[in-house]
């Protein structure tokens, strides 16, 4: 959520794909009501992006982070894994993690852990999966150990927190039972196809190089309107009738013909035994 206006700024920045340096004045803003010491929003032509403060600074406690970045709203917990030591136990998701909220906000308190040698292969833990458009983050995660840790990497470095085995115990038992086990999420989604058409904000790649039948082929639709897809595009020469995997982290809109949301890459490959590798 964009919030108050903080003022206009320069902007500069390097394009590694045609070695230039750019400078540009742009708005920037709060975000999502976390403190714009730690994270703004820039509007860059129509679209909002955060932006991070990438120094080490750790909080002396949980409750300055709850505070500073608004966590409880901006964050949620509804996936994770279990682990004893490195043996993973499965995958699982809840549908309501305000009971988990309610207990780390009761461990205000809890001090912030330098500790470069947290090894979760030595304990119980939970993993959740942590992903925040506000916070900038996709699939890193949130531990919470059974001995009165948790520990992320939200903030690019590893915190850790000493919250104590009973708060730590509340929210692994919540979890466990209130968890249905699911199907694990891949990293990223890909699709493979030939390009037919470039146009109009769109790609369109049609898969039924892959069929054994191509009458069962799909053709999806890819919009353009990250800047990362059109960059590609740009720097491989990418055209139709190229046949290119499709990268992408948001789902496939099945009734408005197969619409791919989240697409970040797209990279020419080549059909090899029925699939479609990407040179490196």
């Amino acid at each position: 959520m964009i919030g108050e206006p903080i003022g206009v700024y320069d902007v500069e920045g390097y394009d590694s794909y045609t070695d230039k340096k750019h400078q540009m004045q742009a708005e920037v803003f709060e975000n999502s009501g976390i403190s714009a010491e730690h994270i703004i929003a820039v509007k860059l032509g129509n679209e909002y992006y955060t932006f991070t403060y990438g120094e080490y600074n750790p909080p002396a406690t949980l409750g300055e982070v709850l505070d500073e970045y608004n966590l409880a709203n901006v964050l949620e917990f509804n996936r994770f894994r279990t682990y004893s030591g490195s043996t993973e136990n499965g995958y699982f998701q809840i549908d309501d993690d305000a009971y988990i909220w309610d207990v780390l906000s009761n461990c205000r308190d809890a001090t912030f852990i330098q500790d470069d040698t947290w090894n979760g292969s030595e304990r119980d833990y939970i993993s959740f999966t942590a992903t925040s458009d506000a916070l900038g983050v996709y699939k890193r995660v949130f531990y919470v150990s059974s001995d009165g840790y948790v520990r992320t990497n939200i903030f690019d470095y590893a915190y850790t927190f000493q919250i104590g085995e009973e708060a730590a115990g509340k929210i692994i038992s919540y979890a466990t039972e209130n968890g249905i086990e699911t199907i694990d999420e891949p990293y990223t989604n890909t699709l493979a196809g030939t390009i037919t058409e470039i146009s109009n904000g769109y790609i369109w790649v049609d898969d039924s190089i892959l069929c054994k039948d191509a009458s069962e082929g799909l053709i999806f639709k890819i919009p353009m309107d990250d800047l990362r897809i059109s960059r590609c595009i740009d720097y491989e020469k990418i055209d139709i009738g190229d046949v290119v995997v499709v990268s992408f982290t948001g789902t496939i809109d099945v009734e408005a013909g197969y619409v791919v949301s989240g697409a970040y890459s797209v990279d020419k490959g080549t059909l090899s035994d029925g699939g479609v590798p990407v040179p490196e």
